[in-house]
């Protein structure tokens, strides 16, 4: 296959930039010779014509109020459809939690004796539970000797900053006031 000739002069032709004189006038031969590249000016001085000449086409009444109501109804659908799927997910989970729970109290309530011990382990581990809570407190009450003033003003102020942030970003993503303009 023979390379064509035309490739610059069809670059030329179908340039938006302005050519330099030595191209324009090489060019003015060239569409002078060529019958191929002259019928490709001529169209593409066609289609400038009907883009100029063609009447601007004004949107139906409303369109930015439709457009706007289809958003938002599209917004309203996916967010349902989300609810539905997390709704389904956390029943089939809660069925799952309460047959494996019943399974293991239908086992307990087989003699009186494992329910006695259920409930003597449920209350020795309350006990424990408290007991760790008055733990963590006591250390927490503790920790202030270990570090220093500066320390815990700092470590308050990067904690408050954080809650602030967190509250701001969550406030933002829930709002249902947003609006697009225009």
């Amino acid at each position: 296959m023979a390379k064509s000739t035309h490739q610059p002069f069809d670059d030329w032709i179908l340039s938006q930039r302005p050519l330099s004189p030595y191209q324009a006038q090489t060019l003015q031969q060239h569409l002078h010779d060529c019958d191929a590249c002259r019928e490709l000016k001529e169209s593409l001085n066609g289609v400038e014509r009907l883009f100029k000449t063609a009447p601007q086409v004004a949107p139906k009444a409303n369109f930015t109020a439709r457009w706007l109501e289809r958003q938002a109804a599209e917004k309203l659908a996916r967010q349902r459809q989300q609810a539905w799927i997390v709704f389904g997910i956390v029943s089939v989970n809660a069925l799952a939690l309460i047959i494996l729970l019943g399974s293991q109290i239908a086992t307990l309530i087989g003699s009186p004796t494992n329910l006695l011990l259920l409930r003597a382990y449920t209350l020795s581990l309350g006990v424990s539970l408290l007991e760790l809570i008055r733990t963590f407190a006591l250390a927490g009450f503790n920790l202030r000797y270990g570090f220093p003033l500066a320390g815990l003003v700092l470590f308050t102020g990067v904690t408050s900053f954080l809650s602030v942030l967190w509250l701001v970003t969550y406030r933002q993503l829930t709002s249902s006031t947003r609006s697009i303009s225009l």
